[in-house]
């Protein structure tokens, strides 16, 4: 057989095998919800927490089931893995904003990405009558399959919308209904409630960087950073509580590993519990409850990483540790060492 033969051959081959091969079929993944809460217009919702988060406070949240996904869903819908989205979103309005909102979305979708609507129908949503658009679009050999539901509630007009493919509906139909079953749409709080909001920590982070280290914060809490005694560096966390926040410290570990660093330091913490391990950012770490006074609840956290020495504590008022500690428990999660 002469060499154009085999190229031949093995092209032949390739391509037979090639045709026999099934794609694979995207898998979804749902860890335990999280609640997003808007700072701005006070819809809720919830959504696995593994999932991608993008948000613009005021306007509306994105939630994908991947990074990768995450491009398919958005112009031109062709590049990426298939995956699974939940979006939702407020505006402030009456209903005959909500119905020109409606219209605008259908007309923009039909023309610029060949979108297909099926017939509008009746449901609820949080409570109250509601609006379900359904619709499809071309995604290269495939098709998107989403909905988006209006509602009016309080002098604003509110959105869920989902989207999926149809080998990964059956993996993301868990996290829709969640969020369908959980959702609070947009509405306005009284004085007390935007007090007590007020106070709570976020579930919208920003990020803050030094030479040491980044950590997300919540982006309702401000940043202090300063050099403390026997410290190389110190950022302060805090919101409107003074009894609630974040501090993170950076010190000479002395070439101790993490465990010397904490049995130093352990019985400096008043009324401690059993002290308990984990990873922070890859490294082996370790943390105790304890509580320094009355209604307030104490964690401090240590790890150890290129002869430096990393104390995270946190503060929370007890009667209000739902409003802190998970949030707070993210933060510590998003800490990335230099």
């Amino acid at each position: 057989m002469n060499i154009r033969k085999i190229f031949t051959a093995i092209l032949c081959a390739a391509f037979i095998a090639g045709c026999g091969k099934k794609e694979q079929t995207a898998t979804i993944q749902n860890s335990p919800p999280e609640t997003y809460k808007d700072n701005v217009t006070h819809f809720e919702i919830q959504y696995p927490g593994n999932w991608t988060k993008t948000a613009e406070p005021g306007t509306r949240a994105i939630f994908y089931s991947s990074l990768a996904a995450s491009y398919r869903f958005v112009p031109p819908f062709t590049e990426g893995e298939t995956g699974a989205m939940i979006e939702a979103g407020a505006s402030r309005g009456n209903t005959d904003s909500m119905t020109k909102a409606i219209s605008d979305f259908k007309s923009d979708y039909t023309g610029s990405y060949n979108a297909t609507f099926g017939a509008d129908s009746a449901t609820t949503l949080g409570g109250a009558p509601a609006t379900k658009l359904s619709y499809t679009i071309p995604s290269g050999k495939d098709i998107i399959h989403a909905t988006r539901t209006y509602v009016f509630s309080d002098s604003f007009y509110t959105y869920l919308g989902f989207g999926w493919f149809d080998e990964t509906q059956a993996g993301a139909q868990p996290a829709f209904t969640q969020a369908m079953s959980a959702f609070k749409p947009a509405h306005i709080l009284t004085a007390a409630a935007a007090a007590a909001a007020a106070q709570e920590a976020s579930s919208t982070t920003e990020k803050t960087s030094n030479e040491f280290f980044t950590i997300e914060y919540p982006d309702n809490f401000s940043v202090h950073n300063s050099i403390e005694k026997g410290m190389l560096f110190t950022s302060t966390i805090r919101g409107d509580r003074n009894d609630c926040s974040m501090q993170v410290d950076v010190f000479d570990a002395k070439k101790l590993p993490v465990q010397k660093v904490f049995d130093q330091n352990k019985t400096k913490y008043p009324n401690a519990g059993s002290s308990n391990d984990l990873q922070i950012d890859g490294n082996a770490a370790k943390y105790l409850n304890y509580s320094p006074m009355h209604d307030i609840e104490s964690r401090v956290y240590f790890t150890v990483k290129n002869d430096k020495a990393y104390r995270v504590i946190l503060n929370w008022y007890k009667p209000m540790q739902e409003n802190f500690l998970p949030a707070f428990e993210k933060c510590v999660a998003s800490l990335k060492i230099k």
